[in-house]
């Protein structure tokens, strides 16, 4: 929660596009606090002796050449301490079924951990986030005059200051909760090899968080009481909420969505964009190459819900590239491939 989170969210945008895997968590505290900090996350961030932001923890590693758990967003060092992580693998599998019953709210949660290899001694702990997603809320932007950023003249001056105040800030994947506590449920006082470990949740979702961005995140880690060198993160898994729900019903059959890409990939001069369900009064596409360098920018004015756009790409060489869409003040971010 600080003037630099846009920044930290369009890094953020990028690690998901190029590391699908990656399951990543907001956390509102450990220096300034806003509506979203609530005692998980700052018991979370005392824990790990976050005094700055923004900041991540990337599986609450320890890295040896940072002094911190949570390290900083320069030099891209978030990106390569993930594509870093990924390739490293886990000492352990999780796998996870369920059901929520959408009018109670309702969940239950059955999990089940079996290690593949030997894990360093300590205390194995599991546990379920449960997270919310696009949160709408004020940000301070302290990228207002910063040209060539994805935040560059986006909300309102604060005064004669050089921050502005966008009102209708898109907050991702926000920790709201965590079962059945903080520190989440002892797996074993050892650990048998492929020997699997079963453990049960249930709660109810609280009626102030929209069930359709709902999500579970079940994860294996240590917990470190006064070391806070000791949380890491093994593995974790995320389910949607909603996807739980054992009858079909009409509002829950499918996910929102910003937008679409077809073909894609594409061998034509083209791509269409398709909006979801959000129309907007101003629509800026950006597109990146793989190495981070913006390549386009295409301007469009005025776009109703599921209209389509078509994006000129003759330019284009053949390979991956990311789209940045922006819908007035949200920024939203897809994988482009552009084939022979």
């Amino acid at each position: 929660p600080t003037i630099f989170a846009p920044d930290a969210r369009v890094m953020m945008d990028h690690i998901m596009i190029n590391h699908p895997t990656a399951i990543p968590i907001e956390v509102h505290s450990g220096y300034l606090s806003d509506l979203m900090t609530n005692a998980y996350s700052s018991a979370l961030a005392f824990a790990l002796g976050v005094n700055a932001a923004p900041l991540a923890a990337i599986d609450r590693t320890k890295y040896a050449d940072e002094p911190t758990v949570a390290i900083s967003r320069l030099n891209n060092n978030w990106q390569h301490r993930v594509a870093q992580n990924t390739l490293s693998g886990s000492a352990v599998d999780i796998t996870v079924n369920g059901t929520l019953d959408p009018t109670s709210r309702s969940f239950s949660l059955s999990s089940s951990t079996s290690f593949v290899d030997y894990p360093i001694p300590g205390d194995l702990r599991i546990s379920v986030a449960i997270i919310e997603d696009s949160i709408t809320a004020q940000q301070t932007n302290a990228y207002y005059n910063t040209v060539g950023h994805p935040f560059y003249q986006k909300g309102t001056l604060a005064g004669s200051g050089s921050h502005s105040i966008i009102s209708n800030y898109q907050h991702r994947f926000v920790l709201r909760e965590i079962i059945p506590s903080i520190w989440g449920n002892s797996i074993a006082s050892s650990i048998t090899i492929n020997s699997p470990y079963s453990h049960a949740f249930s709660d109810t979702i609280s009626s102030s968080y929209n069930l359709n961005q709902v999500y579970f995140v079940i994860y294996v880690s240590y917990y470190g009481g006064a070391n806070r060198f000791n949380y890491q993160v093994l593995n974790a898994v995320r389910i949607k909420a909603t996807d739980l729900i054992a009858t079909s019903l009409d509002e829950y059959e499918h996910e929102d969505f910003a937008f679409k890409l077809f073909p894609n990939p594409s061998r034509l001069p083209y791509v269409k964009l398709e909006l979801g369900s959000v129309a907007s009064k101003e629509v800026e596409v950006r597109i990146y190459d793989i190495n981070g360098k913006l390549v386009q920018v295409q301007n469009h004015k005025g776009a109703a819900a599921g209209s389509i756009i078509q994006l000129n790409t003759a330019s284009l060489q053949k390979g991956i590239y990311i789209l940045q869409l922006r819908l007035d003040y949200q920024w939203y971010s897809q994988k482009l491939s552009i084939a022979p």
